[in-house]
């Protein structure tokens, strides 16, 4: 009895050696190394506070900070490259591009099902700076607003866009639309306040004289996120980051001057309800 015990599990022994003979592909298939390396794809904007890869801008701003900072923690990199706005819809297909930013599923005209957006990063007003003076000026007065090329109207534009009662201007230099702001050849501008001013800064424009518009809704905003078609560990290791660390975020929104919720009605992400 006890040779014929012994000599089943020889054979059981036997077999499980076969099997990790036969099939070692499977057991690596589990060891391949993640990726450590994405490329992030970037709007090819000044757009500082916010994001500026001007070869001059040695800070490249917030939302760059952020993704490094995540990047750190995480134990990969990001390497930004900067690509026209007019390829923006166009990125996420090349498969040199792993991510996108900033985006937001509300600038696409039709639903991009294979695109996953993490949570906002940090929230904007949907707000038109004007010049001081004009900030009660009614939204049905607005005959000739400006931004971005490739940039979305904020939704409350849509009515008068849709009658024919508004002209959008755009163009691929903020500082020409700013020009034409303080020129008044153009109503008000479809941008943030804090990126208009630091550019009508560097052109020797008085910023002060830059407000938001006090007839735009006031609950407006607009979230900046992180997109990818192909991580989506990343992008859920990128929310829990976004949740852990707020108080991080905070800290940097007030290194950019961006923590005055009254004076630039910038507000940090809402924090995610589970």
């Amino acid at each position: 009895m006890n040779c014929r015990l012994a000599a089943m599990q020889m054979s059981v022994i036997r077999c499980l050696l076969m099997c990790l003979l036969i099939c070692p592909p499977l057991l690596q298939a589990e060891e391949v190394p993640v990726k450590k390396t994405f490329i992030v794809g970037v709007e090819a904007l000044r757009f500082y506070p916010f994001f500026d890869f001007s070869p001059e801008m040695e800070d490249k701003g917030l939302l760059i900070r952020i993704l490094d900072d995540f990047a750190a923690s995480r134990g990969i990199q990001f390497e930004y490259v900067s690509v026209p706005i007019k390829r923006f819809q166009n990125w996420l297909d090349d498969e040199k591009v792993d991510f996108r930013l900033p985006d937001h599923p509300s600038w696409w005209v039709s639903k991009q099902g294979n695109v996953l957006y993490s949570d906002d990063i940090v929230t904007l007003p949907l707000s038109a700076v004007v010049l001081a003076g004009n900030e009660n000026k009614l939204l049905e007065d607005f005959k000739r607003v400006g931004t971005l090329y490739g940039f979305t109207p904020s939704w409350y534009w849509q009515e008068a866009i849709d009658a024919g009662t508004i002209a959008f201007e755009q163009d691929n230099s903020l500082s020409v639309l700013i020009r034409l702001l303080y020129a008044k050849e153009l109503d008000g501008l479809d941008l943030d306040l804090m990126a208009v001013r630091h550019q009508a800064r560097e052109l020797g424009y008085d910023t002060q004289s830059l407000v938001y518009s006090k007839t735009t809704p006031s609950q407006a905003s607009i979230g900046y996120r992180l997109s990818t078609v192909r991580h989506p560990q990343e992008l859920a290791a990128f929310n829990l980051y976004l949740q852990q660390n707020r108080q991080k975020i905070a800290a940097l929104l007030q290194a950019y001057a961006l923590a005055d919720a009254d004076r630039t009605k910038l507000i940090m992400a809402p924090q995610k309800r589970h």
